[in-house]
């Protein structure tokens, strides 16, 4: 994916979908989570500004919404944003509208009373509690990461070719998995 700043990356990525109240209006907005961000600040693009109506005056440095442009707001004021312990102290220890619709009522009650239970764990300023940690097996060797690397258009179709054959073969298996390893095609001797 191409960030907001032009770089590419690869990795996990989260979309859900939020009201965004914006100067009295309420606007359904895409958002995209990278849970391996740090310190990122929530960006709202031209996605965003096409389906709330915004008009961005550059030059006048203000914006106002398309549907009445007599009422501008200046670019650039500044919003006063809630610190983290104001963030932990409005949570909820419940299920929000909306999540677990499909679920009965008996299994809603299940989340949230564990919820309600672990309250206390939720607590703003506790240090984390590393009492469960995840871990894969791989033996003596550390899981790799390895970039992709660049191959040439006719290897390339090659390669597609051999994997689409394998796949219909039952020889291999798709896998989405961050211990992949790349293809290297090897050409056999004499043939």
């Amino acid at each position: 994916m191409s960030l907001a700043d032009g770089q590419q990356t690869t990795g996990e990525a989260f979309t859900t979908q939020v009201m965004v109240e914006i100067e009295g209006r309420s606007v359904l907005t895409r958002f995209i989570i990278l849970p391996k961000a740090k310190e990122n600040r929530t960006l709202l693009g031209t996605d965003f500004l096409s389906s709330a109506g915004l008009v961005l005056d550059v030059k006048n440095d203000c914006w106002y919404f398309w549907d009445n442009p007599t009422h501008k707001y200046p670019i650039g004021e500044e919003f006063d944003t809630p610190s983290m312990d104001e963030k932990m102290s409005s949570i909820t220890y419940q299920l929000r509208e909306g999540e677990g619709e499909s679920l009965t009522s008996v299994q809603m009650d299940k989340p949230n009373l564990l919820l309600e239970s672990s309250e206390n764990i939720f607590e703003p300023g506790r240090e984390a509690i590393p009492v469960l940690e995840h871990h894969i097996n791989t033996g003596n060797s550390s899981p790799i990461s390895i970039p992709s690397y660049r191959m040439s258009p006719v290897k390339k179709e090659i390669l597609i070719k051999e994997i689409e054959d394998h796949l219909e073969k039952d020889m291999i298996e798709e896998c989405k998995s961050p211990y992949g390893a790349p293809v290297e095609l090897i050409p056999k001797p004499n043939h």
